[in-house]
């Protein structure tokens, strides 16, 4: 027996020979009828949706001629082959954990070995450390300090000179053998307490001109020996520019001689400490023999005519230079 053949459009079944729908006028195909094949267990309208035995030829919930629309059965897949996944990668992350550990303590083992086994003692014997004293330094009579030195002698080094007690005597360039005496002065003339003070020329670094010691005969003189590279000598000066614009009225004199220096070292040094008194330059050394200098700084303080006073070897305190300067101000 034929089968009907249901409209695409309106699904009205027509008779198996008829070519276009009764109902809509549609044409119509090969009868779209799919048999149930064994194990189908549902039909769905293809109009509603609707849900039908599985033997019924039209929808029970809106009449419409149903197709047969197979539904393969759901099946359901075995839980054995997962579990027994799972179980498999559990223990392969195991093993990788456990031979992760034992490489490692086997490379520290080995590397604790190895080391023990390369490394051996060395015994290194040093020599003994000499050690050297040194005397200390005098600076002035009234001021000493101690100077710790430490000698570590190498085969190539050159010995350095041995320190006294008495400052080391200053080289000379160019040593004067005789000093010219003060103007009125009767002399005899040395660098000492009681005699004459020497005369010399020398240039003022401030104003440029040549300045004598004999041109303040009559007037009391502080000649003060001293070099930037001095510390006690850079220390003392702020004292003495004090001391002469206290007593400048008096008519005090101060004659700062810079020994070995250069003109620009000189008036540099001169300009940033702001000295107002007479800023001279020895730059050959020559105030070291006529002066017989044994070090710096060193300050000789001459009465108006002429005679040394005092002479001071070592820096002043203000207290000090005030007392010095009171054995020459009248």
């Amino acid at each position: 027996m034929e089968q009907a053949k249901t409209c695409p459009k309106c699904y009205t079944p027509n008779r198996p020979q008829a070519k276009y729908c009764a109902q809509c006028g549609q044409p119509l195909g090969a009868a779209r009828v799919i048999s149930p094949p064994q194990g189908a267990a549902t039909v769905y309208c293809p109009r509603c949706r609707a849900s039908n035995r599985a033997d019924a030829r039209n929808c029970a919930q809106c009449g419409q001629p149903l197709l047969q629309v197979v539904m393969p059965p759901v099946q359901k897949k075995s839980s054995s082959v997962n579990i027994w996944l799972i179980v498999g990668g559990v223990i392969l992350i195991a093993v990788c954990c456990l031979g992760v550990i034992v490489a490692g303590v086997a490379g520290v083992l080995l590397g604790d070995a190895y080391a023990a086994a390369m490394v051996q003692p060395v015994e290194v014997t040093l020599p003994p450390h000499p050690t050297s004293t040194r005397a200390p330094v005098r600076l002035s009579p009234t001021h000493t300090s101690t100077i710790p030195l430490t000698d570590t002698p190498t085969p190539t080094a050159s010995p350095l000179p041995v320190l006294t007690d008495t400052p080391t005597p200053l080289p000379t360039r160019r040593p004067t053998d005789t000093a010219t005496p003060l103007t009125g002065a009767p002399g005899p003339f040395a660098p000492k307490e009681g005699a004459y003070a020497p005369d010399f020329t020398l240039l003022d670094v401030i104003t440029g001109e040549m300045v004598s010691l004999s041109q303040f005969y009559g007037q009391p003189v502080m000649i003060n020996f001293w070099a930037t590279w001095c510390t006690y000598c850079v220390q003392e000066m702020p004292a003495i520019q004090s001391a002469y614009e206290q007593h400048l009225a008096e008519g005090l004199v101060i004659l700062a001689v810079n020994v070995g220096d250069t003109e620009h070292e000189a008036r540099s040094f001169a300009d940033d400490e702001g000295l107002t008194f007479n800023v001279l330059l020895d730059p050959y050394s020559d105030m070291n023999a006529l002066y017989e200098l044994e070090g710096y700084p060193t300050s000789i303080f001459v009465k108006p005519d002429g005679m040394i006073a005092y002479v001071q070897l070592g820096s002043m305190e203000g207290y000090e230079l005030e007392e010095y300067l009171a054995l020459i101000l009248e």
